[in-house]
């Protein structure tokens, strides 16, 4: 189960640091205090954000796969399995661009 006592300060400092320097979005915040919790340890490497290049091709395959959707709908897909490995503007402002 979950044991929030496995929390400590060292994790918080880690967690933010990452948050800070890009490597995480703020979305993962949550799913690694509770890897943390679980664990007891941090798995940051499932967190890591995608890159730019990366994040764009897997754009092109959610506007491939759902083609004909509005872009809002798009941008639901988009958010919901890309959540945590980009922040949202991003994906919104490359998804404008493809379509």
């Amino acid at each position: 189960g979950l044991d929030p006592f496995r929390i400590d300060e060292g994790h918080l400092i880690s967690i933010f640091s990452a948050l800070n320097n890009g490597q995480i979005a703020k979305e993962s915040v949550k799913e690694i205090l509770a890897d943390i919790a679980r664990t007891g340890k941090p798995d940051f490497d499932k967190y890591t954000m995608l890159s730019s290049k990366e994040l764009e091709k897997e754009l092109q395959k959610i506007v491939i796969a759902n083609k004909g959707l509005p872009l809002n709908a798009m941008i639901g897909k988009a958010m919901g399995k890309l959540r945590g490995k980009a922040e949202g503007k991003a994906i919104v402002d490359k998804l404008k661009k493809l379509l």
